[in-house]
C-alpha cells in the first residue's frame, strides 16, 4: 500500500511539470496514473481508517483533474461518512462542498442540493464564519445554474456580511451569483460590475479553476443577452487557461458554449473545429455529453454534415439527459434532435420527441430556443402551450434575444394556424430582430417565412449554410414534399374528410388522440392548409 501510495503522490507533481511544458496529454496520463495507483493502495487496506479517508480524498482530486466526476463523488461519499462518524464538522463540510460539486456535474441536482443543506446546517451550527460563508455562496451558486433567483438573493444575503473575509474562491462565487441575480434584474451595469470583479479576483489569486468558472459564466450570461463580443473574449480566454492548465470542466464546457456562439454569428467552419477539439478526449459528464450533442447536432444539421452527427450524437445521450428529470439537461438538447429529424424529413420522429419533451417541463420552463421547434410542427394545441410558456420569458427580462425569438415562433405559428398577413409581420419582426443581434442563420430563416426566399439564401451562402434547421431540406425539396403524405397521415386525412373528429379517428386507428392531432397538423402543414374546407378542396384538386 505505501509503495502504491507514495508513488501516486508523486504523479500529480509530474502532471503540474507536463502542463507547465504544455505536454496536456502527459499530463492527463499523470492524473491517471495517480488514481490508479490511489485505487491500488486502496484495495490494500490501510491500518488506519483516517489514512484510508485520505487516499479516497486524493483519489477524488485525481479524478478532478481528470474530469472524471462520477469517480470523485464515489470518494468523496467514503469521506463524508468517515467524518460523519468522526464529528470532524470542519472536513465534513468541506467534503459536503466538494461533493456537492461532483454530484451537479453528473447532473444529480437533487442530491447535490441536499448536500449543499447538510453543509450549510453544520456551518451554522459550528459558528464557523468561514464554513458558514462557502456553504452560503455555493448554495447562491447551485441556485443560480437552475434560475432560482429568489434563492440566489437570499443566500447573497447571508453571505454579504461575511464578505470581507472571504478567501479568493469564495469571492468569485458571490461575484458570479451576484452577475447573474442582476442579470435577471435587467441590471446590465451591475451585472458586469460584479462579473469582472469575479474574474478580477481569480486573476489577481492566479487560481485557473475559479478563473475559468468566472469567466464561463460571464460568457454563458453575455450569450444570453446576445453579447457575442463580451462571450467570444470570456470563453477565448478559458480556452487559454485550458492551454496552460489542462482540460478542466469549466474549460471543456466553456469550449463548448464558444462553439455554439460561434454557429449563432454565423461562423459556422469555426464552431465545428470546436466541437471537433472537444471530441478529441473522452468526457464522462452526462452535461458535457449533453452539450457535445446538442451543439454538434445544431452544426451538423445546417452543414449536412452526417460524420458530425454520428460522433456527437447517440441515442443513449438523450435518454440518460431525460432520465436526469432536469430541464436544463433534456429540454434544449431533445429539441436541437427533433430539429433534426424536421431537416431530415421525419416530422413524425420530430413531433414524438418533442411530445415527449413538453410531457415533462414543469410550469415555469419559458426557455425560447427549446420551445421554438414545438410551433413547427405540433398540434395546435401544444404550439398554444409553447406560446403561453414564452410570455413568461416576456415578463421577465426585456432582452431583444428572447423577442426575437417569440417573433419567429409567431411567425410559425401563424403560418400555420393563423393568416398569412399575421405570418408576415411577425417574420419581418424577427428578420429585423435577428439582424441587430448579429445571428444571421435566424434571420435568414424568419426571411424564408416572411417569403423573401432571396435574401435568406444570400445570408446562408454567405456563412456557408446548407440548410436551414426546422425546415425541410432545401426549397425545391420543400416543394416537392408538400404533397407528399405518409402513410399514416393520407389515413388520417381519409377518415377526417369523412367528418371523422379527431377522437373518432383516434380510435379508428388505434392512436391516442394526441397522435392524431400531431398528424393533421403534419398534413396541413405539408399541404398549405388551415381547415379541414381547405384540405377537401386542396384533395379534390389532387384527385382530378
Amino acid at each position: 500500500r505505501a509503495d502504491h501510495s507514495g508513488r501516486a503522490a508523486a504523479f500529480p507533481d509530474c502532471a503540474k511539470y507536463a502542463k507547465t511544458a504544455g505536454d496536456l496529454a502527459k499530463a492527463r496520463h499523470a492524473y491517471a496514473e495517480a488514481a490508479e495507483h490511489y485505487e491500488h493502495a486502496l484495495a490494500c487496506g490501510v491500518a488506519g481508517q483516517y489514512g484510508l479517508v485520505v487516499l479516497h480524498e486524493k483519489a477524488a482530486s485525481a479524478y478532478t483533474s481528470l474530469g472524471a466526476p462520477q469517480k470523485v463523488a464515489d470518494h468523496l461519499r467514503i469521506a463524508v461518512d468517515h467524518y460523519t462518524a468522526t464529528g470532524d464538522d470542519g472536513r465534513l463540510v468541506q467534503a459536503y462542498l466538494d461533493l456537492a460539486l461532483s454530484l451537479r456535474r453528473t447532473a444529480q441536482t437533487d442530491g447535490a442540493f441536499d448536500a449543499l443543506r447538510r453543509a450549510a446546517e453544520l456551518s451554522k451550527a459550528s459558528g464557523n464564519d468561514t464554513l458558514l460563508l462557502k456553504s452560503s455562496v455555493q448554495m447562491a451558486q447551485m441556485h443560480a445554474i437552475v434560475e432560482n433567483w429568489g434563492e440566489v438573493d437570499v443566500h447573497l444575503q447571508a453571505a454579504q456580511p461575511l464578505l470581507p473575509s472571504a478567501e479568493p474562491s469564495d469571492a468569485v462565487r458571490f461575484h458570479t451569483s451576484r452577475a447573474g441575480l442582476n442579470l435577471a434584474r435587467e441590471d446590465l451595469d451591475g451585472w458586469r460590475d460584479d462579473s469582472e470583479r469575479a474574474a478580477s479576483f481569480a486573476r489577481s489569486h492566479g487560481d485557473p479553476s475559479m478563473l475559468a468558472l468566472a469567466l464561463t459564466n460571464y460568457g454563458i450570461d453575455a450569450r444570453r443577452v446576445a453579447r457575442f463580443d463580451i462571450a467570444s473574449a470570456a470563453f477565448r480566454e478559458v480556452i487559454e487557461v485550458g492551454h496552460v492548465h489542462g482540460a478542466l470542466y469549466n474549460v471543456t464546457f466553456s469550449q463548448l458554449v464558444y462553439a455554439n456562439v460561434l454557429y449563432l454569428m454565423g461562423r459556422l467552419a469555426a464552431a465545428r473545429n470546436h466541437i471537433l477539439g472537444v471530441l478529441a478526449d473522452v468526457h464522462e459528464s452526462v452535461t458535457i455529453q449533453g452539450l457535445i450533442a446538442q451543439f454538434g447536432v445544431a452544426i451538423s444539421t445546417v452543414l449536412r454534415d452526417e460524420t458530425l452527427f454520428a460522433r456527437c450524437y447517440v441515442p443513449d445521450v438523450l435518454e440518460d439527459a431525460f432520465a436526469t428529470g432536469e430541464p436544463l439537461q433534456y429540454a434544449t438538447l431533445a429539441a436541437t434532435v427533433a430539429e433534426h429529424h424536421l431537416a431530415e424529413g421525419n416530422e413524425a420522429a420530430a413531433v414524438e420527441l418533442l411530445e415527449r419533451m413538453m410531457a415533462g417541463l414543469p410550469d415555469e420552463f419559458d426557455d425560447c430556443e427549446a420551445l421554438l421547434a414545438v410551433a413547427v410542427c405540433c398540434s395546435q394545441t401544444m404550439v398554444e402551450d409553447a406560446r403561453a410558456r414564452l410570455e413568461g420569458a416576456a415578463a421577465g427580462p426585456a432582452i431583444a434575444f428572447v423577442s426575437a425569438y417569440r417573433e419567429l415562433f409567431d411567425a410559425y405559428a401563424t403560418s400555420r394556424f393563423g393568416s398569412r398577413e399575421a405570418k408576415l409581420r411577425h417574420a419581418k419582426a424577427a428578420a429585423v430582430l435577428f439582424n441587430g443581434l448579429g445571428i444571421p442563420l435566424l434571420e435568414a430563416e424568419a426571411y424564408e417565412l416572411a417569403e423573401q426566399r432571396s435574401r435568406a439564401v444570400v445570408l446562408c451562402e454567405k456563412i456557408g449554410a446548407l440548410r436551414l434547421a426546422r425546415r425541410l431540406g432545401t426549397p425545391p425539396q420543400r416543394r416537392t414534399r408538400a404533397t407528399q403524405l405518409t402513410e399514416r397521415e393520407r389515413e388520417v386525412v381519409a377518415l377526417a374528410l369523412r367528418g371523422l373528429p379527431n377522437s373518432a379517428i383516434a380510435h379508428e386507428l388505434s392512436l391516442s388522440e394526441r397522435t392524431v392531432e400531431a398528424h393533421v397538423a403534419a398534413a396541413y402543414r405539408k399541404l398549405g392548409v388551415r381547415s379541414r374546407g381547405e384540405l377537401a378542396n386542396v384533395m379534390a384538386a389532387k384527385s382530378t
